[in-house]
């Protein structure tokens, strides 16, 4: 004859299967909680202008980009960005009037991106004794971290798959030491 377990005995098999189960994820989630690295406040404000910048690109918005400008190329641009034909409206806006090669304004980068990220690089302090940075932004669709690790394919897709933006702490905020997005400096080139 079989004998069968009263079905509150196989009811309380469970439930305890999913409670250990239930303390297990937690308690491993904890450990992973207590080993991630803290949060770097400054690296994070660096994240929140490369947000800020992609926004006013998008909507093309030029006095917040000009507000992370060069601080001493702000008038300057000002003025040189209300022709629509300069280098650095196209650069940033209008791919049709960028003359040679093969790059993109940072508006058709940003608009045609499937999935736009920014990945911020910490350069560490640099021999002026300030923090320098760095934001990369890029069609996380189709540029892969593997991708952002090589310096040759940065120095080949800068200006046409992403894009830098250049910075540095300066007084406890960030500063771009180079004109918006790294125009006319070697940028992802170095070499």
């Amino acid at each position: 004859m079989e004998t069968r377990k009263p079905p509150y005995v196989w009811c309380t098999s469970v439930v305890i299967l999913i409670c250990t189960g239930a303390f297990l994820s937690a308690e491993t989630a904890s450990s992973q909680v207590k080993t991630a690295k803290p949060k770097d406040s400054a690296l994070e404000q660096l994240r929140n202008i490369g947000v800020k910048v992609s926004k006013a690109v998008l909507s093309k918005d030029t006095e917040t980009l000009l507000r992370y400008d060069r601080p001493d190329s702000r008038d300057s641009d000002r003025e040189v960005l209300k022709d629509n034909r300069s280098h650095l409206h196209c650069m940033l806006f209008d791919t049709s009037c960028i003359s040679g090669g093969d790059s993109r304004s940072v508006y058709e980068i940003f608009h045609t991106a499937h999935r736009l990220e920014i990945k911020v690089r910490d350069f560490g302090i640099g021999l002026d004794g300030k923090r320098w940075g760095q934001l990369l932004f890029y069609d996380g669709s189709s540029v892969t971290d593997k991708m952002l690790r090589s310096p040759k394919f940065l120095c080949a897709q800068d200006g046409k798959k992403l894009v830098s933006w250049t910075f540095k702490r300066v007084n406890g905020r960030w500063e771009s030491p180079h004109p918006l997005f790294d125009d006319e400096t070697d940028g992802l080139c170095p070499e």
